[in-house]
């Protein structure tokens, strides 16, 4: 039987004072291992007394011998080297005094793979390493750019992209006296340190005119470079005075606008100042008409001064001017019938100027005659419309559903359980008096109820949850309009149902094109995006056609799944793309796919982008979602088959009227194209105009006849609150005759009961003066102005409108009362006898619209009771704050009498810690005290805590008794205030 030696375990248990021991066996030390075993020259472990070599493991006078060899290796999970625990590495691993700490990974500051040291900070493998940790392969860190583990670039250069602090810069910086813009140099116009300039690969051009031309008779165009350094008081024109100068975005040309009109076919003087240097040019306005027509528009019934516009060679072209240049006019009207009523319409026929009064409502054909000499042009028939536009809004008259489960607009008015959604783009009104509200959400205009909370809940933000399965009526309140909706609440979720896909043309040239397919569910709305579970199937009777892309469909945020249709080989085939359920494989739709090898263009149209918000070319100003038109040039071919949806516009040049519309931001009448696909048409002002688009030889490729609609709204009447006499102290101001909702931190409040000569979406806002934050409103209003907050951003901006002013002032005959305006008001200060009444009153252009008034009569022993009032509510105050400070005191007080309980326990703790291990390694000389150690550390970090918590405590019961002495200092004086009050009024009476 072998001999053991009971040792005390080093693993031995820490509980607070309490020291747990437990006791292990280790093999072979013994007593009498020296008489048993000894170690011969040769280093071999034997018997003492028959030489024989010890076989297995054996520990002998600190070494572990294996078969009477000192052991290399592992043995019970340690490293024994030359039968010592040894530190290094050994078959992939890493062992610190014989306990394996790594293979592969960091350990003590370093980075080991297989147990061998690689790094420790620095670049290994195509990594950076800092004290073994992996921080970067290729990117970023500590503000520095690495690539494969290599720093690159901290700020600087690296492969043409400018970093700074290791990223890619982002915004406009200078470096090496050089401007980029993000992190390439910067060419374009942009402002930097408060100065704008044209920039070239990061450097600022200087302004150059290389020449000019003619765009109409009252605008010309300068091309050259960093023209925006130009004004209109550099450009000279010989016999007709410049009102303004517009650079292009790009700077490289500049739209010159003239009070009056150059000469037609004329050579004319231009003069352009840069610097110090004069360059004379010319232009001639080159006036020879090839086509006329009339621009269709609508016309109102009884307006005066209306007149129709020509279009010469597509270019908007006044009669006055047409005549000036020696061209006969002459208009024809036709009514539906055919009937020529030129004279019922035109109060001249040759002026094209319309009746004032008496006009008919409804559509009409207008053709105009233009000669000259023998050179005679007939225009075709264009439509003009006129009508009544000062009818007013009385309803909503159409509105969107938006899901907010889906991300969809609704064309369904279902919705499925657990689904939310938002009412949005309500429009109020009808003809051109409309205004939209953009969303109900949180919005303060819109109020939404349901006639079954349990079927349809609306939450206080106007949100809509369908619960159960059922109907509801939702009821939509703007103001005194109304709008009910029935929705109803279905129990089966979405699938997908059906397919919406045009038919489609593919040419066998080598090029692809898409079809974008809408899946529709079985509720007849789009499906969400990232929706799935349809696939499409090649038909087998058009030679070669595969599909581009995967034949499952997946629709995406557009709410169309594409499906490319790769090219076909044989012309004149057709098929039927059939599109099935990925489960069930039950036909969902189908769409047609014909061949043609005819791709030449025939013509070039403009169409409706994708994107655009308007679907026709009439533009609303009072509707958010339908302001803009985005146009696009689609190719066809004689078929009209399309080509092309959408070709590159760089170098092509739009002109329009820019009193009316703007093109892309640009309202100077004629704007170049430099890149992209598409260009927009917002509004500028009232009326319609041609959008014609030039190629780059100026040659007429299509027009478009845009009308903008908007609508005045103005002031008529507000219900004044009856406010009370003021018989005591205080300030007099708006909000005591007004129904107000206070605004958010720095907006203006909102007006409530405010009727207006027609509905708005939007909130009626007086300025107050607390948003002031912009430069429209403080350079614009002035206090008590009423506004209609077009935007709804609280504050006046611009496109706003002010509809009157809120005035206030003291009755001539009043005591003590002055009023400025209706926000300062007038101050009745305590103590002062002030009698009289101070009048409010709605202003608009000078005349007041409607009036009310608050009286005031504060006599002398009034304030006295009020002032007595005040003390004692003073009084109220301090007592309630004593008795809350009396209350905070205690609790200090407890609270630190608990801090220095738990002190008092964790030095115990941390003293039984320390008595622990002395006693262990007095028991254990040598032995691990890892354990005991991590307690004694843990017992420290418990005491630190805590001390640091008594020292809180305190001094929060230090603050708490000097509040509690402030507060009864406080009642002392204000219970004293109250007597003297008391006293006062009592010698009054």
């Amino acid at each position: 039987m072998a001999n053991h030696k009971f040792v005390k375990s080093a693993t031995a248990l820490v509980l607070g004072a309490s020291v747990l021991t437990s006791a292990v066996l280790v093999p072979g030390a013994n007593a009498s291992a020296k008489t048993t075993y000894k170690v011969t020259k040769k280093g071999t472990l034997v018997n003492a007394k028959t030489n024989k070599t010890v076989k297995g493991y054996k520990s002998y006078k600190g070494k572990l011998y294996n078969n009477g060899k000192k052991f290399t290796g592992v043995y019970s999970k340690r490293y024994y080297k030359n039968g010592v625990k040894a530190t290094g590495t050994y078959k992939g691993a890493y062992y610190v005094k014989g306990v394996k700490k790594v293979t592969t990974g960091t350990y003590a500051g370093a980075y080991y793979v297989k147990g061998i040291k690689k790094v420790t900070t620095g670049t290994y493998s195509g990594a950076y390493y800092v004290k073994g940790v992996k921080k970067v392969t290729t990117g970023t860190y500590n503000k520095a750019y690495y690539v494969k583990g290599k720093k690159v670039v901290s700020t600087g250069l690296y492969e043409n992209k400018y970093y700074k602090d290791g990223v890619l810069n982002v915004g406009l910086a200078l470096f090496q006296d050089k401007l980029y813009k993000d992190a390439d140099l910067a060419n374009g116009v942009f402002e930097f340190n408060n100065d704008t300039n044209a920039y070239e690969n990061g450097v600022v051009v200087k302004t150059s005119v290389a020449s000019v031309s003619a765009v109409n008779q009252s605008e010309i165009t300068l091309s050259g470079a960093a023209l925006g350094k130009l004004k209109a008081a550099d450009v000279t024109v010989a016999g007709v005075e410049v009102t303004s100068l517009t650079p292009s975005a790009d700077w490289k040309t500049a739209t010159v606008k003239l009070n009056g009109s150059l000469p037609a076919n004329k050579d004319v003087k231009v003069s352009v100042k840069v610097g110090t240097e004069t360059k004379d040019l010319t232009v001639n306005y080159a006036f020879g008409p090839k086509a006329v027509s009339v621009l269709a528009s609508t016309y109102d019934d009884d307006t005066a001064n209306q007149k129709l516009t020509v279009l010469v060679d597509g270019v908007a072209t006044s009669v006055d001017y047409l005549l000036s240049s020696g061209y006969n006019v002459e208009f024809n009207a036709y009514d539906s019938e055919g009937k020529n009523v030129t004279t019922d319409l035109f109060a001249s026929s040759t002026t094209g100027s319309l009746k004032s009064s008496g006009l008919k409502t409804g559509t009409y054909k207008v053709t105009v005659v233009v000669s000259k000499g023998s050179a005679i042009l007939n225009s075709e028939k264009a439509e003009i419309k006129i009508a009544n536009l000062d009818n007013a809004a009385t309803a909503i008259s159409d509105y969107e559903l938006a899901n907010t489960t889906t991300s969809r607009t609704q064309t369904s008015s279902t919705l499925v359980v657990n689904e939310s959604a938002v009412f949005e783009n309500l429009v109020l009104g009808v003809g051109s008096n409309k205004a939209e509200v953009a969303t109900t959400l949180s919005n303060p205009n819109v109020k939404v109820t349901s006639s079954d909370d349990s079927v349809i809940s609306v939450a206080s933000n106007n949100t809509i949850t369908a619960n159960k399965i059922g109907t509801a009526t939702l009821k939509i309140t703007v103001g005194k309009v109304t709008k009910e909706v029935t929705i109803t609440v279905k129990g089966e979720q979405r699938y997908a149902k059906s397919i919406v896909a045009a038919n489609q043309s593919i040419f066998v040239d080598g090029n692809s094109s898409t079809s974008n397919i809408k899946i529709l569910d079985q509720y007849g709305d789009v499906l969400k995006a990232g929706a799935s579970g349809l696939f499409a199937v090649v038909p087998t009777d058009v030679t070669g056609l595969t599909f581009g892309n995967s034949p499952e469909l997946v629709v995406g945020a557009n709410g169309t799944a594409p499906l490319t249709l790769g090219t076909a080989t044989v012309a004149g085939q057709s098929g039927t793309v059939v599109v099935k359920d990925l489960a069930t494989k039950s036909v969902v739709g189908t769409f047609t796919v014909k061949t043609t090898a005819d791709n030449a263009i025939a013509s070039t149209k403009l169409t409706y982008a994708p994107t655009s918000e308007s679907s026709d070319d009439v533009i609303d100003a009072e509707l958010a979602s339908d302001d803009t038109v985005e146009y696009q040039l689609s190719t066809f071919n004689k078929d009209g088959v399309k080509i092309k949806s959408a070709i590159d516009l760089a170098g092509y040049k739009v002109k329009f009227n820019g009193s009316v519309v703007k093109v892309n931001g640009d309202a100077t009448g004629e704007y170049k194209i430099t890149s992209g696909t598409s260009f927009t048409v917002s509004i500028k002002g009232k009326g319609t105009t041609t959008v014609a688009i030039y190629d780059a030889n100026n040659n007429l490729v299509d027009t478009k006849t845009v009308t903008v609609n908007t609508a005045g709204t103005s002031f008529k009447s507000v219900a004044w609150k009856s406010a009370p006499e003021v018989t005591y102290g205080k300030q007099i101001n708006y909000k005591d005759v007004l129904n107000i909702t206070e605004g958010a931190t720095n907006k203006d409040d909102i007006v409530k009961d405010v009727t207006l000569s027609s509905p708005v979406a939007n909130s009626v806002r007086i300025y107050t003066g607390k948003a002031a934050t912009t430069a429209a409103s403080t350079d614009k209003l002035s206090k008590g102005d009423l506004y209609i907050d077009r935007d709804d951003s609280g504050d006046y901006s611009t496109g706003d409108t002010v509809i009157g002013t809120v005035t206030a002032k003291a009755a001539a005959n009043s005591t003590n009362l002055d009023a400025t305006n209706a926000i300062d008001g007038a101050k009745v200060v305590t103590g002062t006898v002030s009698k009289g009444s101070v009048i409010f009153s709605v202003v608009v252009d000078g005349n007041v619209i409607t009036d009310t008034s608050v009286k005031v009569n504060v006599t002398g022993t009034t304030l006295l009771q009020q002032n007595l009032d005040a003390a004692k509510a003073k009084a109220a105050t301090a007592a309630t704050a004593v008795t809350n400070a009396q209350t905070a005191a205690t609790k200090a007080a407890k609270d630190e009498t608990d801090a220095k309980a738990v002190a008092t326990k964790a030095d115990a703790d941390l003293a039984a810690a320390n008595k622990a291990k002395t006693d262990f390694v007095a028991a254990n000389p040598g032995a691990d005290t890892t354990t005991l150690d991590a307690a004694i550390t843990a017992a420290q970090d418990a005491k630190t805590k805590a001390d640091a918590a008594v020292t809180a405590a305190t001094a929060a019961k230090t603050k708490a008794d000097a509040d509690l002495k402030t507060a009864q200092d406080a009642k002392v004086k204000a219970d004293a205030d109250v007597d003297t009050a008391q006293k006062a009024l009592d010698a009054a009476k």
